[in-house]
């Protein structure tokens, strides 16, 4: 007669993973107010849309851009850095903001000013055709991001 012997180990699970507080979304052409995290919301309560120029391909390589003019009411410009690094790395606003429109790529990190304070974003992707830009990004009402 043998003898049967069991062992039985408790499953551990996985300790869990931080929280990101970062948000994904599509910032459209009819606009999108990031500390509301909505798209297509009332035009004066949008920080930003997305833009493309005529002669307009049609196509996938049509360039994009990045709008935030309702962010300045008196001037009506565009309030927005392309900044170097990774999105993580950046801590705070930029003195400088640049001052023509930049063609948005996957992988382009940014600072912007909103509404209501400021917001740092990566491209993840984007679809030219409906003219849309899929982000991360975090949204901060002062000038820093403490993450």
């Amino acid at each position: 007669m043998g003898v049967l012997l069991l062992s039985f180990n408790a499953c551990k699970k996985d300790d869990p993973q931080p929280q990101s507080n970062y948000v994904s979304d599509w910032v459209t052409h009819w606009g999108y107010d990031f500390s509301a995290e909505l798209s297509d919301t009332i035009n004066f309560m949008n920080d930003a849309d997305i833009i493309t120029w005529y002669p307009r391909k049609g196509g996938t390589d049509d360039p994009l851009y990045f709008r935030n003019v309702y962010s300045d009411p008196v001037d009506g410009k565009n309030i927005y850095k392309k900044m170097s690094g990774t999105l993580e790395s950046i801590r705070s606003i930029p003195a400088v903001w640049d001052e023509q429109f930049v063609p948005m790529a996957v992988g382009d990190v940014y600072v912007a000013k909103c509404m209501d304070g400021y917001v740092k974003f990566q491209v993840l992707e984007l679809n030219p055709l409906d003219w849309e830009v899929k982000v991360k990004y975090l949204f901060t009402t002062g000038s820093t991001w403490a993450e």
